[in-house]
């Protein structure tokens, strides 16, 4: 099973990004992407979408000739998420948390911190539970192709908040595309969820194809 990786790695690795940055590109190794390009199909006919949270536009998926459904993206698997990303979080920073503390942001802290009161046994606990949540969404989404949602869980944030006031409402579509481990491309205010990322791609290619904008944010 596909463990969902810890996302919050400020502190003092910035420290060595900007270095690189300063000194260059010079010796670098630099990785080169490789892969079958993916070609755009003229319709999406014959291919059932799946829309989720009154994705906005699931009508343009239906004029591309999809048929479309609605499907309930599973919530309840955010706690099991968070604590797995908690713990793993916690585990990669120890060796330089709290010790080196006055270099992480406010943000990163308050995080570590929370992720501090999770017991041993509750990551166990909750890698079944994401397992179990996972073979849930696998069969509901029997028979669609992929699935259409919201990028954004609510409004758009004002520049300069509290991230730590808005970022379980704005993120909690994309955290439940991350703890299912499915590949997903965000346009805008509009999120294509699959099985594949060639899925993924080639409807998000039609879209562009027959004119589809990037979604603003709510």
């Amino acid at each position: 099973m596909t463990m969902p990786a810890a996302r919050d790695t400020g502190g003092p690795g910035r420290r060595g990004r900007q270095e690189v940055l300063e000194r260059g590109t010079r010796g670098a190794r630099v990785g080169v992407l490789s892969g079958t390009a993916v070609e755009p199909p003229r319709s999406l006919s014959g291919l059932v979408v799946g829309v989720a949270d009154g994705c906005a536009q699931a009508g343009e998926f239906a004029d591309l000739g999809a048929e479309v459904r609605e499907i309930a993206l599973p919530y309840e698997v955010l706690p099991a998420y968070w604590t797995i990303v908690g713990a793993q979080a916690r585990r990669t920073h120890e060796g330089t948390y709290p010790a080196n503390a006055a270099s992480y942001s406010t943000g990163v802290r308050r995080k570590l911190d929370d992720a501090a009161g999770i017991g041993h046994r509750d990551p166990r606990r909750a890698v079944a539970e994401l397992s179990a949540v996972r073979e849930r969404f696998a069969a509901a989404m029997s028979g669609i192709d992929v699935v259409v949602a919201p990028t954004l869980g609510g409004p758009a944030p004002r520049v300069g908040c509290d991230e730590a006031a808005v970022r379980g409402e704005v993120g909690r579509i994309t955290s439940v595309v991350s703890a299912l481990g499915l590949p997903a491309l965000a346009v805008g205010d509009l999120q294509i969820v699959g099985r594949s990322e060639s899925d993924v791609l080639r409807v998000g290619l039609c879209r562009e194809g027959r004119g589809g904008t990037i979604p603003a944010p709510r």
